[in-house]
């Protein structure tokens, strides 16, 4: 009887869990050839404009039914785009937004999810309508009305397959839209939002590698530099053509924040650039290379240089107007720098922008809103959720109780049999008391050989310090007076060799078993030299000092230094950090 009572109330919680509210959905029913048509959209655009031209041409369109004529001005124009057409059926689409907010408003939650979608895609392609025409505001508020409508009424199990690609699709038009506005933080986070679309679906590398690298150029341009490093090498690892163009964008993206960094020399990040400009396979793509490498030379204040190449981008008729502006201040500071050049050409491009600055304010300032009303409602979207969990929760637990009850009752019916447990639990009980004794007397062993490890450690330490490498360059240092200042290449004499550091770094490595591995394991991107960093610090060396001995730049080798703190965690300096990191 127990028994028959546990079943029938497991019965009333998968019930409970299970059933579904009744839906009053109204019911549409799609031309075939138009629903044919919108399957074949999603993957050959192409092919799919052929066949809804031949729709148009053998059907009277303003004939349909609502749903259909509706339907069919609004695959018009996702082909039209996907196309590479402007749009040319505005007033259509616009009714066709309005038809599908009103179907979604007087179905309330009931309302047929294939609507919902519809709606979404109505306001999605209304948007990308409103950027052709600069409209930036009214098109971010329909993409974000697009994403909203799905994510409200589709659960993440639900967006998959082309629910997941019109996500992925709508969250890069934000990307791009909050890029172009220069609004950094939002672009990264609808940056985000797309890769985790892209993931679900078996999409292009080159759609994932692209934005990537959008998302670190964002970071690059915040200066936070690690982040953009992150994500341009996860660019540069989804692509395997080293001939596309997304590859030189992203090789580009990564010499200009290597050469930003010091971590490469100008000269190298130069004529690697001028690789990359005569690959260009486009006008477009040609200018953009010129900006980059005139930059470069704007930075070396090489100014001749620089004025060759920017004028280039300044007077490209394939150049952006971004381009062109930005190509124009720095020539105008040229000019004045070289004084034999005339500037008043820049200068008066640059006037237009200048007043055109508070306009882009305002619309600064209206597309943050949208963001933190869109970012706002996803959190209540959330809230409303866990609520509703609550609510399912306590009712499970209620019948949870009652399970409980009953489990009680029949523990009381089986005692004898859970006597014998009870027995074999407290032998468990014991075997962990014995376990854990052991385990102290473990972890007492452990701390004794540490301790022993540890005065090891310290003999080793001294031992290092005496191979004659090491007072080989101890004593080059003896006497000798670095400047701060001073040119890399300042002082020769100094100068570690390959084969001295590649010594140096033997007798770590016989002293300190894994030297190099501590490093690579607190980050793996430590580079060889900044390796050779960390085994200078070892000899308690300071960094006028190594920047001599490794013929770089002090700054270069502070730069270095602030890197490794940041990688290793800490705060002290990178002398007492090494040392202590092999007396572990």
């Amino acid at each position: 009887m127990a028994k028959q009572v546990v079943f029938l109330l497991l019965t009333m919680v998968l019930a409970t869990c299970c059933t579904e509210r009744n839906r009053m959905a109204t019911r549409f029913l799609a031309d075939p050839a138009l629903a044919t048509i919108d399957s074949l959209l999603w993957t050959q655009p192409d092919s799919a404009f052929v066949q809804l031209q031949g729709f148009a041409g053998s059907h009277e369109v303003d004939s349909l039914d609502p749903f259909n004529r509706h339907y069919f001005h609004l695959l018009l124009s996702e082909l039209l785009y996907k196309n590479d057409y402007a749009q040319t059926n505005r007033d259509e689409l616009l009714r066709a937004v309005d038809y599908y907010d009103s179907l979604v408003a007087v179905g309330g939650t009931h309302v047929d999810k294939d609507i919902v979608f519809l709606d979404a895609r109505a306001h999605y392609i209304d948007g990308v309508g409103y950027y052709e025409m600069d409209s930036v505001v009214p098109a971010c508020q329909h993409y974000l009305t697009a994403v909203e409508l799905m994510e409200e009424r589709f659960s993440e199990k639900e967006l998959t397959g082309k629910k997941a690609q019109f996500m992925a699709l709508a969250y890069t038009h934000l990307t791009a839209l909050f890029s172009d506005q220069y609004l950094h933080e939002q672009a990264i986070h609808y940056g985000k939002q797309a890769l985790s679309y892209f993931n679900k679906i078996d999409s292009n590398p080159w759609h994932v590698s692209w934005m990537l690298d959008e998302i670190g150029l964002q970071f690059d341009m915040l200066d936070q530099w690690d982040s953009a490093f992150f994500y341009y090498n996860r660019a540069h690892n989804h692509l395997s053509d080293t001939v596309d163009l997304n590859y030189r964008d992203n090789k580009t993206h990564l010499l200009q924040l290597s050469y930003k960094r010091g971590l490469v020399k100008p000269q190298t990040v130069l004529s690697q650039l001028q690789s990359l400009l005569d690959a260009s396979e486009s006008d477009k793509e040609y200018y953009a290379r010129c900006l980059t490498i005139g930059n470069v030379y704007y930075c070396e204040e090489q100014y001749d240089s620089a004025w060759v190449y920017l004028n280039k981008v300044f007077h490209g008729a394939a150049s952006s107007t971004a381009s062109k502006r930005q190509a124009a201040e720095w020539l105008v500071h040229i000019c004045k720098e070289l004084g034999d050049k005339e500037e008043s050409e820049y200068a008066n491009f640059l006037v237009p922008f200048a007043n055109s600055e508070e306009n882009k304010s305002a619309i600064k300032t209206q597309l943050t809103g949208l963001y933190s009303t869109h970012v706002q409602n996803k959190q209540d979207r959330s809230n409303r959720h866990g609520e509703r969990q609550i609510i399912k929760w306590q009712a499970v637990t209620v019948i949870g109780i009652a399970l409980l009850l009953m489990v009680a009752f029949i523990y009381y019916q089986n005692k004898r049999k859970l006597h014998h447990k009870e027995e074999l639990e407290n032998e468990r009980h014991l075997h962990e008391k014995r376990q854990e004794a052991l385990e102290k007397e473990k972890k007492d062993l452990l701390h004794e050989l540490k301790e022993q490890h540890k005065h090891f450690a310290k003999v080793n330490l001294e031992d290092f310090v005496n191979e004659p490498i090491c007072q080989e360059i101890i004593g080059s240092l003896q006497d000798v007076y670095i400047k701060r200042d001073a040119k890399s290449d300042a002082y020769p004499e100094l100068w570690l060799d390959d084969i001295q550091l590649s010594k140096l770094l033997a007798a770590a490595e016989r002293h300190f078993h894994g030297f190099s591995e501590r490093l690579t394991k607190k980050d793996a991107r430590i580079t060889s030299n900044e390796i050779n960093q960390c085994l200078l610090y070892l000899l308690n060396l300071n960094d006028v000092q190594i920047a001599a001995l490794l013929q770089c730049d002090y700054t270069t080798i502070k730069k270095r230094s602030a890197k490794l703190k940041n990688a290793f965690g800490t705060k002290k300096t990178l002398q007492v950090f090494i040392r202590e990191l092999v007396l572990k």
